[in-house]
This record gives C-alpha cells, structure tokens and sequence, in this order.
C-alpha cells in the first residue's frame, strides 16, 4: 500500500510540474500576443519562444490551436536547436505545410493533424513565413475549427442512469473521440469563478432543471455571456462522485448567446484579419469597414472599469450599422492608440491616457481610408468623358 501511494504521489508532483510547465508557456505566448496582435492574425499561427519545455509543447499546440481556431506551430530556441511540435484539423495537413517549409528545417515529420520539426538555425522567420504562404496559396478561406454535437440532449434526459450508459461507448481516443452533445435554450442564473478564477461555473436552467455547468480555462471575465442570458451550448456529460453523493455533471466545450449568427460573425473576423494582413479585398467590402467616430465613441463608452470581452461588447452596443468588421477596426485603432488594451482571451479594457489622441491618427484608419480614396479617385476618372 505504501508503494502505490508513493508512486500516485509523485505522478500528481509530475502532473502538476507539466501543468506549472504548461501554462508558464501559455502566459508567456498571451504576452507575445498582447504586445503584438499580429502574431494571431496569419492564416496559421506560428509562435517561438526560448527554453520552453519541449515535453509540453504539444499540448501547448493544442490549446493555442483550439483558442484560435487556426492551426498552430510552437517552437522553442533552447542553446541553439530550435524544436517545436504544430497541431491542425480539418483539410490543413500539417506534414503538408512542413513539407511546404522543408528548405527551412533540418528534419520534420507527422501527419495530417500533427508534427514535430527542427528548424535551421537563424531560419524560424524563413519557417514562418513559408507557412504562412503554404496557406495563402493552398487555402483562399482558411478551414474553420468546429465542433459537432453526436446529439442534442433534453432536459429530462440528463440522468445519472443515461450518462451511466455512456460507459458502453468507451474506450475513447483516435477514431472513437468522447460524445459532445448539444443543449438548447439554457438560462444563465449564475456565474462563480473557480481556482482563483482560471474556470467557471455556470448554474443554468433547463425548463424546469437546474444545473451547474464547468467551463474550465475560461475565466468569468472571459466569458461572453452573462447572467440572464438564453444560450446554447456544447457539452460532454459526466458523473461525479463526491462524499457518498452521485451527480450529473456537465462540461462546457463551447456556448453562444440565443440567435448568435456564427456564419456572418466568422465572415466579418476573416474580413478583418485578411484587412490587417494587407490583403486585396473585393472594393464593395471597404466603405462598410471604416467605423465613424461616433460608433467608435459608443464602443470607449461601453468598456466597463473590470473589462469586457470583445464579443459580449459587441453584443451591449446594440448599433445596427456597426458589423462587426467595423467593430473590429475601431477596437484596433483604439488599441493602435493606446487607448485600450486587447488581452490575448480577447478582453477589452480601458488604457490610462495621459494626452489627447486623434482618432485618425490610427494607423489602421489611414490604411482604409487611402484605399477608399483610391476607389473614390477611380470612380471619378472612370466617370470621366
């Protein structure tokens, strides 16, 4: 007995050191990104650091990857030898996109969804720029990262007898992935923070059901929806045994607030990446992008003193002329100013200013605004007779 408890103790110390090595890597990336939002902005992520933990580079992939929805390649400089591991899915093949860099690498290997590789010394930039190309030329609309309910699930059907039943299902892995299940017209009664506020737990309602929900790597603050909202959301479902009492459990994989219109939402995202990018886009797309000041001052003025994601801000400024494409633009000129601050879950909040800056000063409004000239310059020569 002694032997087994000190062999489980230190499987939890080696766990939690991969979870201290982990999520040291993950702030670390948040910081990069923070300072330069670009890094997120490619058609592929493509992200190095230096003594990273190369045992947890992987996971750290998979994360990113997931938080993004883009594939994603995490190397790490350590004395010299530049290693890392990328993640993907849908049609992007990794193994591809390595092939693709190969004049870069000194070795590479994987498949479709997964790889590792070894970059030439001095080369990472040359790495992440052939990626990036590989996309551009392979994937016009890059894949989306989704997610597929095996079901929908009703109230009445979140038992401890059906969830037992899922038992039969296992064992999960490659192939035979765990169930996710779809719930519809859940109302958020309740928001608490977990772990010092790195999780969350939702009580929601479910006709006449109440339930608590986990949403783990999610931050209250992170969320983008609130106390009172109706959502639908993807789960898997579990029991939990605790001091003799059996339970329900139900994890949160993904939510959207009632009536969220996914397809516009990611047109408008892609739009304004691909703007940032410095990519041609169709000439009827730019007059709807430039915000005007007043939606602009509508967005400062919607930032509460705790912050405020991105998507739930949209959602509270309520102005039928601003997509979210123009949102978008607006936030980044403010960031551009240092009037507000991204952070890389994407929470929006207020930056203190010290001197008055002018709006169209931002570097992203002089871009769109030359190409509008432009566009208004050649509509007036090709009116010429």
């Amino acid at each position: 007995m002694e032997s087994a408890e000190k062999i489980a103790a230190e499987l939890d110390e080696l766990n939690r050191q991969r979870k201290e090595a982990e999520n040291i890597i993950v702030q670390d990336i948040f910081a990069m990104i923070e300072a330069d939002p670009s890094i997120i902005r490619g058609r592929a992520i493509f992200i190095c650091g230096k003594n990273w933990h190369h045992g947890v580079i992987g996971i750290v992939a998979s994360r990113i990857m997931e938080m993004f929805g883009k594939p994603c390649f995490i190397a790490s400089d350590e004395n010299g030898e530049i290693r890392g591991s990328a993640r993907s899915f849908g049609s992007f093949s990794i193994f591809a996109a390595l092939t693709a860099a190969s004049e870069s690498l000194v070795k590479f290997g994987g498949h479709p969804g997964a790889g590792g590789f070894t970059i030439k010394p001095g080369k990472s930039d040359t790495f992440g720029q052939l990626i990036e190309k590989y996309a551009a030329d392979n994937f016009p609309i890059m894949p989306q990262y989704e997610l597929h309910a095996d079901a929908p699930v009703r109230p009445e059907e979140l038992t401890i007898e059906n969830i037992k039943g899922l038992d039969a299902l296992e064992p999960y892995g490659a192939g035979n992935e765990k169930p996710l299940f779809y719930i519809e017209n859940a109302v958020i009664t309740g928001i608490t923070p977990l772990s010092n506020g790195a999780h969350s737990k939702l009580k929601i309602k479910l006709g006449y059901v109440k339930a608590d929900a986990l949403y783990f790597r999610k931050s209250p603050n992170e969320l983008t929806v609130q106390t009172g909202d109706t959502c639908d959301m993807i789960v898997a479902l579990g029991i939990n045994e605790f001091n003799g009492n059996t339970s329900v459990s139900i994890y949160i994989t993904d939510l959207r607030v009632k009536g969220f219109e996914q397809s516009r939402y990611f047109a408008a995202q892609n739009t304004f990446e691909a703007f940032m990018r410095g990519e041609k886009l169709p000439d009827n797309y730019y007059p709807s992008m430039m915000p005007t000041r007043d939606m602009t001052a509508k967005i400062y003025k919607g930032i509460p003193p705790c912050g405020i994601p991105m998507d739930t801000l949209y959602m509270k400024v309520k102005d039928e002329k601003l997509n979210y494409c123009r949102f978008c633009i607006a936030a980044e000129a403010l960031r551009q100013l240092g009037i507000i601050k991204i952070s890389a879950g994407s929470v929006i909040s207020k930056a203190a200013v010290t001197q008055k800056m002018q709006l169209e000063s931002a570097p992203a409004l002089i871009s769109l605004k030359n190409i509008l000239d432009e566009l208004c310059a050649r509509k007036k020569e090709g009116g010429r007779i």
